[in-house]
């Protein structure tokens, strides 16, 4: 089990992430002043966020998903997630292993993906057996 502060920890280093490259679209993000590479890791770091609100609100009972949330985010990538989310989750996790936006994490990157990605695994674990 994820603790609580943990998770928010998690969270919260997406959630920073995001509102920076959101806030700053026109500065480099990975070499470029693209502003539609900004929007698009900005919806990535969305993807990677939803399995993180899921566990905080479904398995956990830590609060509501829109605990994380101000005024105008967007609820549509959670709202999708929860059809169908395992195999939403099982996609996700997939394009996680594959390509994690570690430039995109706190200062340190490394131990934060390694702390995400034990979140994902709880999470995994969940929905292979969802009784326990």
């Amino acid at each position: 089990m994820i603790e609580k502060n943990e998770l928010i920890r998690q969270i919260g280093i997406l959630v920073e992430s995001q509102r920076s490259i959101s806030l700053t679209p026109l500065y480099p993000v990975e070499g470029s002043n693209d502003p539609v590479r900004a929007c698009d890791l900005c919806q990535l770091i969305e993807v990677y966020k939803t399995p993180l609100l899921y566990l905080w609100e479904v398995v956990y009972n830590y609060g509501k998903h829109s605990d994380f949330w101000k005024k105008g985010d967007t609820t549509f990538q959670y709202l999708q997630f929860e059809i169908d989310p395992k195999e939403r989750f099982d996609s996700i996790f997939k394009m996680w292993r594959k390509s994690p936006p570690l430039n995109l994490l706190s200062d340190n990157p490394a131990d934060d993906y390694i702390k995400i990605s034990g979140s994902y695994f709880e999470l995994k674990k969940f929905f292979e057996n969802p009784t326990n």
